[in-house]
């Protein structure tokens, strides 16, 4: 590998093994993961630099594998073999007169909120703040808006492409359709994207709101998020957590738990937000909040920024991942159809095996939302294919820390079980952004 010819027409810099950009470059979220070791870490400072790259790759024969820089749970960019292009440095953002977010991949959710809350925008971005901009738009884009103002790729108007072949393109509705239409959830695989033009939406105060039900309600639950979700305007967001906890049955084996938490116990979570003051989001949030399983609540009349930070779902979540976590398998479901008391026994089976089967070491269960806005697209119009659903679902397995192919296997089999019980509900599709069948953090 010559990096010669290239580095007499580069800006950025280069890390080659037990160089520190290159420790920062392959640094991702799961700790497990951090592993990999790919050939060298090159960080452009600009396209012409990402173009450079490209035509460098091409001539030494070399795979290039691009990451925006944020959380990557999986860290799948991270891989042997291949010069790891790292756009972290790509992360400049303006937000001009009309609303229009001039931004590069690189841009992480949580600074984007904390510069467009005082300007009165915001983006659909999630709820993780270390997200980067580029990986998000290439798997869609949800987050506590998404209800209302849709995935986050459907607000891009534009984008600048480094193609495979070293060529710098504009790509929107008007040229370059095909490319735009791969740029906004096909998973990164058909250009370099270096700056992207998004809608931003107005926003003034948000709602922001979070309560833990007693496990012994979880049914309850269960049904009141699904009710919530059929009855509440658009501007109305939530998602449903299900956690196990205790010392061996915690993502985080250094703690037993969330605050107030009983170890030992799942943890029941809904958290949302709506997008108005808090005297209107009183109409929707007064049914759960009265409901005697609920043990403890927390509602905020706060900024669009601040409400981020509330509804984070884990303390880790703004920052990369302590060395204690344990390795995690992910993977998701959609469903078109309402929750009803037979799905909800199912749920409950599945946590109570991870929580207390010797079996098992603990994991998570996600439900949000996937209707409204994002339903209102087109299919077809984005490389996102996902349009008809009303629920996502993300499974969480925790790993023993030294994992067998057996105790793999193990919980391949159990949610494998657990699907096909849920199957006349469930969609045989899987969110791109949350890792799909047999992808672990190895």
């Amino acid at each position: 590998m010559d990096m010669s010819s290239l580095r007499s027409r580069f800006d950025g810099e280069f890390g080659l093994p037990g160089s520190e950009i290159y420790s920062e470059g392959r640094r991702i979220w799961y700790p497990p993961a951090r592993k990999r070791e790919p050939l060298a870490v090159i960080r452009p400072a600009g396209t012409d630099d990402v173009v450079n790259v490209v035509k460098w790759a091409r001539r030494e024969g070399l795979r290039l594998s691009p990451r925006s820089g944020g959380h990557s749970f999986d860290g799948f960019p991270v891989q042997p073999g291949t010069i790891l292009l790292d756009l972290s440095q790509l992360s400049y953002s303006h937000l001009s007169a009309d609303g229009i977010l001039q931004v590069q991949p690189g841009a992480q959710a949580l600074s984007l909120a904390n510069a467009l809350s005082p300007q009165g925008r915001a983006l659909p971005t999630g709820d993780c703040g270390s997200v980067a901009l580029g990986g998000l738009l290439a798997g869609g884009g949800f987050g506590y808006a998404s209800r209302q103002m849709g995935l986050t790729i459907d607000s891009v108007i534009e984008a600048i492409v480094v193609t495979g072949e070293g060529n710098v393109v504009r790509a929107s509705d008007r040229e370059n359709q095909d490319l735009f239409w791969a740029c906004r959830g096909g998973g990164g695989t058909a250009g370099i994207v270096t700056e992207f033009m998004v809608r931003s939406f107005p926003v003034d105060q948000v709602t922001a709101f979070s309560m833990t039900w007693a496990w012994d309600s979880v049914r309850d639950a269960i049904l009141a998020f699904d009710e919530a979700i059929t009855t509440a305007p658009r501007s109305f967001d939530l998602k449903l957590k299900i956690r196990t906890t205790g010392k061996e049955r915690f993502l985080d084996f250094a703690s037993s738990g969330p605050p107030g938490c009983v170890p030992g116990t799942p943890i029941v979570e809904m958290s949302g937000q709506y997008l108005g003051d808090r005297a209107e989001a009183e109409a929707f949030l007064d049914p759960l909040l009265d409901h005697a399983g609920v043990s403890n609540a927390e509602v905020n009349e706060e900024s669009y920024f601040n409400a981020m930070l509330d509804l984070m779902p884990l303390p880790t979540l703004d920052d990369t991942a302590p060395e204690t976590l344990r390795p995690v398998r992910v993977a998701s479901d959609y469903m078109d159809m309402a929750m009803d008391r037979l799905f909800a026994e199912e749920i409950v089976g599945y946590i109570d095996c991870l929580q207390n089967s010797p079996d098992f070491w603990g994991g998570c269960l996600l439900i949000e939302p996937c209707d409204g806005a994002v339903g209102d697209v087109p299919v077809g119009s984005t490389a996102y294919p996902h349009r008809n659903n009303r629920l996502l679902l993300q499974w969480e397995l925790i790993h023993p820390i030294n994992q067998s192919d057996v105790e793999i296997a193990l919980l391949d089999q159990f949610l494998t079980n657990t699907r096909q019980k849920l199957a006349p509900r469930l969609k045989n599709d899987r969110y791109l952004n949350y890792a799909g069948a047999r992808l672990y953090c190895t």
